[in-house]
C-alpha cells in the first residue's frame, strides 16, 4: 500500500542534499562527516532557499532543524543533536543557531534519503512524492566503483574522499573534499577526539588506532 503526497520544505532540502553528495562528495553517501558540513557546504542558505516554499532564512532553519531531528530517516544524527533541534522548534520563532555549538558532531544519511532518491527518478516527478509501505535499503541505487577511490601506495590520502593529499606539506583541510583532517569522532556517542586518543573522552569507548595528522617530510 502506498500513499501519496505533496513535498514539503524538509524533502526539498534533503533532495537537494542527496543531489550534492550524488554529484559532487559521493564518499559522504556511507560515511559520517560533521554536522556543520551541511550549512557550510553541503546545504548551505543562500544555494536552497529559492528551492523552499519561502525564499526566506526562516524557511530555511525550520526544514534544517526538521532533518536534523531524524524526521523521515533522512538523516542519522546522535540524541543531543535531536534534543537541541526539538527544543529550536519548540521556540516561538525557530531558529537553526543552537545547532552552531554541535557543528563538529558526526551525522550520517538515513535510509529515507535513499528512499526519497528511488521515488523522485526525474525532475518531472518532484511535485509530488509516493511513500512506500516499506522501507527500502539505505541508497541502494548509490552504487560506484571503489576502486578509484583506493590511494596510490606510499602517497598520503584522505580519509573521507580517499583523494591524494598534497606531499610535503602540513594538510589541514582536503583539497579534494574540503573536509577537516585535524578531527575525528568517537562512533559510539560522536564526541570530537584529538587524532592520537585511544578511548572516548565521554564514553570510555574505544576507538581505532591514533591517526596521525597527515604530512610529508620535506626533503
Amino acid at each position: 500500500m502506498t500513499t501519496t503526497r505533496r513535498l514539503d520544505d524538509l524533502d526539498r532540502l534533503a533532495l537537494r542534499l542527496a543531489r550534492v553528495l550524488q554529484a559532487t562528495y559521493p564518499q559522504l553517501l556511507q560515511k559520517a562527516f560533521p554536522l556543520g558540513e551541511l550549512e557550510r557546504r553541503l546545504v548551505p542558505l543562500q544555494e536552497v532557499r529559492r528551492e523552499l516554499s519561502r525564499d526566506s532564512a526562516d524557511c530555511y532553519d525550520l526544514a534544517m532543524l526538521r532533518l536534523v531531528t531524524g524526521e523521515r530517516n533522512y538523516l542519522v544524527t546522535p540524541d543531543e543533536v535531536q534534543q537541541s533541534a526539538r527544543r529550536a522548534l519548540a521556540m516561538s520563532t525557530p531558529t537553526a543557531g543552537p545547532l552552531k555549538p554541535l557543528a563538529a558532531v558526526a551525522v550520517q544519511v538515513g535510509d529515507g534519503l535513499g528512499q526519497l532518491l528511488t521515488t523522485l527518478g526525474t525532475p518531472s516527478d518532484y511535485g509530488s512524492v509516493v511513500v512506500p509501505a516499506q522501507r527500502t535499503p539505505a541508497l541502494a541505487l548509490v552504487g560506484r566503483d571503489e576502486s578509484t577511490a583506493r590511494a596510490k601506495k606510499g602517497t598520503s590520502c584522505c580519509r573521507y574522499c580517499s583523494g591524494t593529499l598534497p606531499s610535503g606539506r602540513r594538510v589541514t583541510f582536503c583539497p579534494h573534499c574540503g573536509l577537516d583532517l585535524t578531527i575525528r569522532h568517537c562512533p559510539a556517542c560522536s564526541t570530537t577526539l584529538d587524532l592520537d586518543w585511544r578511548f572516548c573522552v565521554s564514553c570510555g569507548r574505544g576507538v581505532d588506532a591514533p591517526t596521525a595528522l597527515p604530512t610529508d617530510a620535506v626533503a
